[in-house]
């Protein structure tokens, strides 16, 4: 029985769909609105990752990937983001936010080390700083709203 490979530049590309639609449930869920507004400029950056990327995925298959990562932390995440009714409900928020940003990353680190392509691995190596940011903002905002 042969395995299939998952290919990591295709995960990642899902993983930032996910990431996308993730932010998009928490915005409408969210009662801040610096929460609402840092939320978009996540989805903006993830947008641009993905303006990036496509272009290979289309290279490889022919088409782009619009898909989704079900059974992944983010999706698990979705569902937590969809239900989410605690009295503590932006904290919460922003606690599984904060596993979004961690699986991205995680994505991005994997794809850079195991893509042949070169220019796929510059492209990732530019955005990880990015995300990083994103992650950064994220916390910030964790520590900002526990104040």
């Amino acid at each position: 029985m042969k395995h299939v490979i998952a290919n990591p530049l295709i995960t990642l590309v899902q993983t930032l769909n996910d990431g996308i639609a993730v932010y998009k449930s928490a915005i409408s869920k969210m009662e801040h609105d610096d929460c609402k507004e840092l939320f978009c400029e996540l989805i903006a950056c993830r947008e641009f990752a993905l303006d990036y990327l496509q272009p290979y995925i289309v290279m490889q298959n022919g088409a782009p990937e619009l898909g989704h990562g079900f059974g992944t932390v983010i999706h698990h995440t979705y569902s937590q983001v969809q239900n989410n009714n605690n009295d503590d409900h932006d904290m919460s928020l922003l606690k599984q936010l904060e596993q979004v940003e961690d699986e991205t990353l995680k994505a991005m680190e994997i794809t850079a080390k195991t893509s042949a392509n070169a220019l796929v691995n510059c492209i990732i190596r530019d955005l990880i700083p990015r995300m990083r940011a994103c992650r950064a903002q994220v916390l910030g905002l964790e520590a900002k709203l526990a104040a």
